[in-house]
């Protein structure tokens, strides 16, 4: 478990407009959106895991592009969508509970676009 990654946002997957009154929902939709199980948003983030423990940093600091999966409460991550769908997720990581989580956008950061950390 981290517990602490600065992410970056690439691609998202899926799309934020919802149907129209008597058009057909996507399968993709979750029916209930509060669901534990209902997928609220899927897609690539490069992930720079920063931290082992506190205050320790990891031994590997590089940035990683993996398919990064939210539900209510929690984000798994996993090295591409096949893996989602075989429920392997990447090194055998727990997801990552949201419950007491923060998170701040790192707008000084100017090596790439859109990071945010995730604590």
């Amino acid at each position: 478990m981290q517990d602490a990654s600065s992410l970056e946002l690439l691609d998202a997957s899926v799309s934020g407009q919802t149907p129209r009154e008597g058009e057909p929902r996507a399968a993709t939709l979750p029916a209930d959106p509060l669901s534990p199980k209902a997928v609220l948003q899927e897609g690539m983030l490069g992930r720079k895991h920063d931290l082992e423990a506190a205050g320790k940093k990891a031994s590997n600091r590089s940035w990683n592009n993996l398919y990064c999966v939210l539900k209510p409460g929690q984000l798994s991550v996993y090295k591409d969508a096949k893996s989602f769908g075989h429920g392997s997720t990447y090194h055998g990581e727990d997801p990552l509970s949201l419950g007491n989580a923060k998170w701040e956008v790192l707008n000084n950061y100017k090596k790439k676009k859109h990071v945010f950390i995730l604590r």
